[in-house]
């Protein structure tokens, strides 16, 4: 059975580097791609009406300046639930990890990983499985962890600390009293183990 991939990341050296290796180390075919999550929607509507479409998908998540891949392998996910779809990015952050499989990825790699690891990966969800790849999986169990320390409220202000909410902002989003807002901030301090909110950004936040 012929294995098909579809490869989307703004940069056409790294399509072309990555269909090359592939084609030729593997029993993998890569046929298209794109360069933006719009091409790459156009192009996939072709080749369902083909019936022809890929069975992974492996998507960067910041193209063209904006984090784009993670709408897009939402929208594949609705459009197109029988693609397996792969994040392969530089963003190796817990936060991102965590948004790309909740919009709909089956594995995730970072590129500073080699191809072997990214075959490994595609190989992996195309039989169904998860996969992450070992160090983040590291970092995303401590992400986790943490996460299960937290209190309801405590979660709440955390989230909004790391979409860079100032603490005016998650008083009134929260309904709270700023010092309240403080209060909470020192008690994610103490479970995180950070001192500041750089350093929070830093080992949770969306990007590395």
């Amino acid at each position: 059975m012929e294995k098909r991939l579809f490869i989307v990341d703004d940069h056409t050296m790294i399509r072309n580097g990555i269909t090359g290796w592939f084609n030729s180390n593997s029993d993998w075919e890569c046929t298209s791609g794109a360069g933006s999550k719009d091409d790459a929607l156009v192009a996939l509507e072709k080749l369902s009406a083909q019936n022809n479409l890929p069975n992974v998908v492996i998507s960067d998540i910041n193209m063209q300046g904006t984090p784009q891949g993670i709408e897009l392998i939402s929208e594949i996910s609705e459009k197109f639930p029988q693609i397996k779809i792969v994040a392969y990015s530089m963003y190796t952050s817990p936060g991102m990890i965590q948004k790309a499989m909740k919009a709909g990825a089956q594995g995730y790699v970072s590129k500073t990983n080699d191809e072997k690891n990214l075959l490994e990966c595609i190989e992996a969800v195309y039989a169904g499985e998860q996969y992450i790849g070992q160090e983040l999986m590291l970092s995303l169990c401590s992400y986790n962890n943490v996460i299960s320390a937290l209190t309801k409220r405590e979660m709440q202000v955390f989230e909004l600390i790391l979409q860079r909410k100032t603490n005016p902002e998650i008083a009134e989003a929260l309904d709270l009293k700023r010092h309240a807002v403080e209060n909470y901030i020192s008690f994610i301090y103490e479970k995180t183990g950070c001192t500041d909110r750089s350093e929070l950004m830093r080992k949770y936040g969306e990007k590395s």
